[in-house]
């Protein structure tokens, strides 16, 4: 595509965002605002299991808004999103829940995910260990965060809740074997 065609392009999406622009923020914020009010009610509804098993402490108001990237000027965005909850704890850099979007061969991918982790690599070694007993399918891609996630479609949106809630309960059973976040090592 060359120069002008691309010049041309963005001029066109100019003048249609001018009577769209706000209407197209609106709904942006207002599907985050649901993803993570979805996001913190499923984990809300195993909060109590997921902190007895990791042996902390994890309270509502603990539990913060997040977005990746954050930032209009962000060069992922439009690339790849996360939009769900988080936390952090001692040993945990943070711990993040919600649902992931992927451009992949001009399609935009969704995922529900569970992200942890551990603030250095021996702890994230060991937890990555006992997480392959598990499941296979939990990954350490990117520094210290070790994944769980779940492919899901359109048709799956609606209750993309209980697919996060599997997630959890694999954590959960992780964290059970290991015996919580003190039997890390530092």
């Amino acid at each position: 595509m060359g120069k002008s065609e691309t010049e041309a392009m963005r001029n066109k999406l100019v003048d249609d965002g001018l009577g769209s622009y706000l209407d197209a923020l609106t709904a942006v914020r207002e599907f985050q605002k649901a993803i993570i009010e979805r996001s913190r009610k499923a984990l809300e509804e195993k909060l109590k299991d997921l902190s007895k098993a990791m042996g902390i402490s994890v309270k509502r108001e603990d539990i913060k808004d997040y977005t990746y990237p954050s930032e209009l000027t962000n060069k992922e965005l439009g690339v790849y999103e996360y939009v769900g909850i988080k936390f952090s704890r001692e040993l945990m850099s943070y711990c993040i829940f919600g649902l992931y979007f992927e451009r992949k061969d001009s399609k935009c991918v969704t995922e529900v995910f569970v992200i942890m982790c551990p603030d250095k690599a021996p702890p994230r070694d060991f937890l990555l260990k006992h997480c392959k007993k598990v499941s296979p399918n939990f990954y350490n891609d990117y520094w210290n965060e070790i994944g769980l996630d779940i492919t899901i479609g359109k048709d799956e949106m609606n209750n993309f809740e209980a697919k996060l809630q599997e997630l959890i309960d694999k954590w959960i059973e992780v964290w059970e074997s290991i015996g919580g976040i003190k039997k890390l090592p530092k």
